[in-house]
């Protein structure tokens, strides 16, 4: 396990905390239908994790980069 890894998954972690945190933030209640809780759920934690993905992509990136 290198140094890079361990770095590139604690970003990954800290933008899935944040990523969740923030889309809390959200009223999803309106958009979706009634009495379909567990797909709200699942939807959500896949919004999460692909935000949190997109997020620490872009921030490795940026690390990288310069």
């Amino acid at each position: 396990m290198s140094i890079t890894y361990l770095a590139r998954l604690l970003i990954l972690v800290c933008s899935f905390v944040i990523s969740f945190w923030a889309l809390g933030a959200l009223n999803f209640e309106k958009c979706l239908k009634a009495n379909h809780v567990q797909q709200a759920q699942v939807l959500y934690w896949l919004m999460s994790f692909a935000l949190a993905y997109l997020v620490s992509g872009f921030i490795t990136s940026l690390l990288y980069w310069a």
